[in-house]
């Protein structure tokens, strides 16, 4: 028996043994070695991801092409790449898969990020436009949202200023609000002192960058974006609440992939030329203008010519504006990536440098950026970790170069950039024994600018952690941890100045003491949100849902201490200053807690519906703490339908899909703490015989405030012919906006010193018309694509209530301290675009006694002086329908749903029945800020080994207001004044100079005189590159070389004469109106990109 038994268990032991030898034998089988290559075209395509269908198992082809792994014969390979449609091949009993991949050409299966999620491009039922990183690389610039202009249709991009690294002005789908925070409360003129706080901007889109968002502008290098979405209608942007109302821009940068590690290397230089000036008087000219203002004004009294005043003056033709421009700047950017990974881990590291010397004299900026990113999967875990560390130094041009400069007289004499003592023509002995003396020395005012020391430093840190864990196959849980700071250190130091006369050496007024101000600020955000994310299918049936919740908190800090007066030059520092002229500093924390949610519901791939909604709560009201905000949206695919496929004349059509939505968002940018009355320490009364210590209130609060809110809707269509080669895209939206925030003066009365209260005054309107249209030509020879954009964007002012005549002033073209009296030219009116031209029609110029006394019948007093020949003739305006109450039928003013009076609008809104008399009630409105409507147009052309590539850009239908040519022709210093008005040129279009030209009715802003059309047509950029051939590259070990020729700004097509028709301003009321700040500047390029 127990032999039996022995037996018995060792039959097992070697059935056990001889199963396991089996079950290895046919893993062996199982399991076998496959080798392939990938092409396209017949060329090796590198980089290629080869996945075991089911599995996390998988390698990347080399760069040949080739690759290696193990697999079963029943396992499925799937082969993906970016571009190209992705491709599934049955391993069967081959043990060698060569595939040919083929370019996706309709990019239905592209994946777009939306928010807090992603989406393939069929399954868009909202407005998202993509922007591939490579085509943001093709755009030169240390800005990447230079390179979005005219690339999407909805998107308005506009330069701000000229100053290197400065950023751009973005608006989606037209102006969003009207409050417009460009500067700051502290009443600085000087923008370089009075940065932007960007919670108050509420123009401004949210900036989303790998999950973490900001108010402002990121500052990323072009080359480290691999993709940007920008998110448009309501229903889209309504899952981010409050943050949405300006639309979304989402980036995507650049990941390392599954690989060895590669290694690229991009280093790009650039040489600008300002191609645009206004045409100023040579000394020649100087001198005509002198005696013709003399002869027109004082024809009687002795003429002291500019000799008299200065003796050298025939020794110098000073071009001003060729002194303040730094000619041929360079710029330089060197871009380093390091990236790749395996199966459970990859990263990307990338440091990037930009150097850039300014448009303008004494600017140059230095920046370096430091970007990590690294993903860990393991089992049903996901980690991903990303930092950004952004270091730089500006040295600022002193603000308003070019007005000083267009001021100046050709005949004065050049100063030593730098110096604290100039010589001026001051303090000439005139011929009849006076001294030449002036109260406006504008070359010391240059020459102190100058001498200037303006630096900046700035650092910016950001991090965000995402722990992602799979709960099942349909429901995965996150949570984001994310946080930003940014942090400014200005230094601005003007040392002391003398100005002494060219003629004796003597002082020709007190010395001007050096002065010093620094100014610091920060700006913070800290995000964390919590997200459960379902996703599956039930048959044809796909259902999604989104649960979140959010909470941000941010900061923004200025501190600002000016002071006067140092012992030695030598001590820079502001415990050295004798005075002490200003001290002051703020601090507004802000927060926001939202819950949000999204459903998704598909049916057979052709039926989508998407609904977001989100509950926010801000710090920055009182009463009206919650907000509801929400959208949805849908989708139908006609093209997959039986019907669609079975009709023979519909066979070109490979895509139709038409959208709708629907959603709302809200606005809450403005001041923190408006909901309050603020007090100011230090406002000590004085009784009981001395000053007591005491506070006074600093401003109304409004406890009533509450949420800004869009409702929008959006139509469109996606088209696709010839299997995607030819795609066109059309949107039509609306958007409604009311209860918009504005700050609004106090009366005196308030005892506020009219400081501003804030108020929901507003609602207007935006509609608009979008369209895209692109086509690829694939041919083997020659490969190439167009693309077009259109945007037609009409925004009404419907409602402006709570303020005395329903009008809001707007820009102001000339800056300050130039003795010209100016008035603002745009301004917010209900019935008309916000920031519309309102101006005082002119007629020509008076040339002639006849039309002097018709013109006298006419008008007695123009901006409060008489006529003379040669004076521009300003039309009195009668207006036919007055801004009055609307009138019931007992004759008391109608009262609307919201308990506002009902207002008849007319064709002013002012009160004026043409009384003779030319004044701020003579304004009509004389055009648009905002273009008709703006049109791109790209072209990419591949041959072989060379790319070439074309991008223009137009505006049309819009007003610019020329304020360098009006602060030129009052300072007589325009080409235009030595054609003026004369007995020698009775027939000049030319208004006569005054011989106080500065506060003279012929130049005042007030007129039309120098508002001007703004069309333009500009050739962005063209480019050139050649790639060396593959098998080139192989030979020494590289896998990629380029190298290319650029030209941007090379051509602008227009009949404006100032120095850009293309004027952002702060996109709102200055938007249009040329301050000089910004001329034309031409740039070549050269760049090199190499891979190893």
């Amino acid at each position: 028996m127990n032999f039996n038994l022995q037996f018995h268990w060792r039959n097992k032991i070697g059935f056990f043994a001889m199963l396991c030898l089996m079950s290895i034998s046919m893993s062996n089988a199982q399991s076998q070695a496959i080798t392939g290559l990938v092409t396209s075209e017949g060329q090796p395509l590198p980089g290629v991801s080869i996945i075991i269908k089911g599995t996390s198992q998988g390698t990347v082809s080399d760069f040949d092409g080739g690759y290696s792994l193990r697999a079963s014969a029943n396992s499925v390979l799937v082969f993906s790449y970016i571009g190209y449609v992705t491709k599934e091949v049955t391993v069967g009993a081959n043990t060698t898969v060569n595939v040919s991949l083929d370019e996706d050409i309709a990019k239905l299966d592209e994946v777009v990020v939306i928010g807090y999620g992603k989406q393939k491009r069929l399954e868009v039922s909202g407005s998202v436009v993509s922007v591939k990183g490579e085509d943001v690389q093709k755009f030169t610039s240390n800005n990447f949202q230079d390179a979005l202009q005219g690339r999407v249709a909805g998107v308005s991009v506009m330069a701000a200023g000229g100053e290197p690294g400065g950023e751009a002005i973005i608006q989606i789908r037209g102006t969003n609000t009207l409050s417009s925070r460009r500067r700051g409360n502290s009443g600085e003129p000087d923008p370089n002192l009075n940065l932007l706080n960007p919670t108050e901007n509420g123009l401004a889109p949210l900036y989303i960058v790998d999950g973490v968002q900001l108010e402002t502008n990121p500052n990323l290098s072009s080359n480290d974006i691999e993709n940007i979405e920008i998110l448009k209608d309501a229903a889209t942007t309504s899952i981010y609440g409050t943050r949405g109302a300006a639309g979304v821009i989402i980036i995507t940068t650049k990941k390392g992939e599954v690989g060895k590690a590669k290694i690229d290397f991009n280093l790009t230089t650039a040489v600008k030329k300002v191609t645009s000036a206004i045409n100023t008087a040579n000394t020649a000219d100087a001198f005509l203008i002198d005696r013709t203002v003399h002869d027109n004004n004082s024809p009687n009294l002795r003429y002291f010519s500019i000799l008299d005043r200065n003796k050298d003056a025939l020794d110098y033709d000073t071009d001003w504006q060729d002194f303040v421009i730094n000619d041929f700047a360079q710029s330089l950017n060197a871009n380093l990536r390091v990236s790749g990974g395996n199966k459970d881990i990859n990263y990307n590291v990338t440091l990037d440098n930009y150097q850039e010397d300014g448009v303008y004299k004494k600017s140059n900026l230095n920046r370096t950026n430091l970007r990590t990113n690294a993903t860990l999967k393991k089992g049903k875990f996901s980690l991903n970790v990303g930092t950004n560390i952004s270091a730089g130094k500006r040295r600022l041009a002193p603000w308003g170069l070019l007005y000083d400069a267009i001021r100046l007289a050709p005949f004065n004499r050049p100063f030593d950039i730098g110096s604290g003592s100039i010589n001026t023509p001051e303090g000439a002995v005139q011929p009849d024994g006076g001294v030449f003396t002036s109260t406006n020395n504008v070359v010391g005012d240059l020459a102190r600018k100058f001498s200037a020391d303006n630096q900046r430093k700035e650092f910016n840190l950001g991090a965000n952690v995402t722990l992602e864990y799979k709960l099942f196959e349909s429901l995965r849980a996150r949570t984001t941890l994310s946080g930003f700071r940014a942090n400014t250190e200005s230094f601005f130091y003007t040392p002391r100045q003398e100005i002494r006369s060219q003629e004796t050496g003597e002082l020709t007024q007190d010395p001007r003491p050096a002065d010093l101000t620094n100014y610091n600020t920060t700006y913070q955000v800290f995000n964390r949100d919590f997200i459960l994310d379902y996703d599956q299918y039930f048959g044809n049936h796909r259902i999604a849902l989104l649960l979140g919740a959010e909470s941000r908190e941010l900061l923004w800090e200025e501190f600002r201490i000016s002071g006067n007066t140092f012992v030695s030059p030598e001590q820079r520092t502001i415990t050295s200053a004798e005075n002490i002229s200003r001290r002051e500093s703020t601090k507004n924390p802000s927060s926001t807690n939202s819950y949000f949610s999204r459903l998704k519901y598909e049916y057979g791939g052709k039926y989508f519906l998407l609904a977001n909604v989100r509950r926010n709560g801000t710090s920055k009201f009182i009463n009206n703490k919650i907000g509801y905000f929400g959208g949805v949206s849908g989708a139908w695919i006609v093209s997959k339908e039986g019907f669609f496929k079975n009709a023979n004349f519909l066979s070109a059509v490979s895509n139709l899909k038409l959208r709708a939505s629907w959603g709302t968002v809200g606005n809450d940018r403005i001041p923190d703490f408006n909901f309050q009355s603020r007090l100011l320490s230090n406002a000590n009364p004085v009784f009981g015989g001395g000053p007591q210590f005491g506070a006074a209130r600093l401003d109304l609060g409004n406890s009533n405030l509450k949420w800004e809110t869009t409702e929008s809707i959006n139509y469109g269509v996606d088209l696709g012919l010839f299997k995607g080669a030819l795609t066109i895209t059309a949107d039509y939206y609306t958007a409604k906006k009311k209860d918009l925030l504005f700050q609004l003066p106090t009366v005196p009365s308030a005892g506020v010193q009219e400081r501003p209260i804030g108020l929901n005054i507003a609602s207007l309107t935006n509609e608009g018309l979008e369209l895209s249209l692109g086509y690829r030509n694939n041919s083997k020879a020659v490969k190439w694509s167009v693309a077009a954009t259109y945007t037609k964007n009409t925004n009404t002012v419907d409602k402006l209530t709570g303020t005395s005549t329903d009008v809001i002033q707007g820009g102001f073209p000339l800056r300050a301290n130039n003795n010209v009296i100016q008035t603002p030219v745009t301004f917010i009116r209900p019935g008309y675009s916000a920031g519309a031209f309102f101006l005082i029609p002119t007629d020509g110029v008076i040339k002639n006694q006849e039309e002097l006394d018709a013109y006298d019948a006419l008008v007695s007093e123009r901006l409060g002086r008489g006529n003379q020949i040669g004076d521009l003739r300003y039309k009195d305006k009668i207006t036919e329908d007055l801004l009055m109450p609307q009138l019931d039928a007992n004759g008391n003013p109608e009262i609307d749903a919201d308990g506002n009076v009902i207002m008849v609008a007319g064709q002013d809104g002012i009160l004026d029945s043409g009384d003779g008399i030319i004044n701020d009630d003579d304004r009509i409105f004389m055009g648009n800020n905002l273009p008709d409507f703006e049109a791109g147009f790209n072209l990419n052309l591949n041959y072989k080994n060379l790319d070439f590539t074309m991008q223009w850009f137009g505006m049309f239908g819009h007003k610019v207001f020329n304020g360098p040519k009006n602060l030129t022709y009052a300072h007589g210093t325009h080409k235009d004044i030595a054609y003026q008005h004369s007995a020698l040129n009775p027939n000049s279009s030319i208004p006569a100079r005054r011989q106080n030209g500065t506060q003279d009715p012929n130049y005042s802003s007030a007129s039309d005189l120098f508002l001007e059309d703004g069309d333009f047509v500009r050739l962005r950029n063209i480019q050139l590159g050649y790639s060396l051939p593959l098998d080139k590259m192989k030979d020494i070990g590289l896998q990629k070389i380029r190298i290319f020729i650029s030209a941007q700004n090379l051509l602008t097509i227009t009949d404006y004469s100032g120095y850009d028709p293309e004027i952002g301003g702060d996109g709102l009321a200055t938007r249009g109106v040329d301050t000089g700040l910004q001329p034309v500047t031409a740039q070549g390029i050269i760049g090199l990109q190499i891979g190893f």
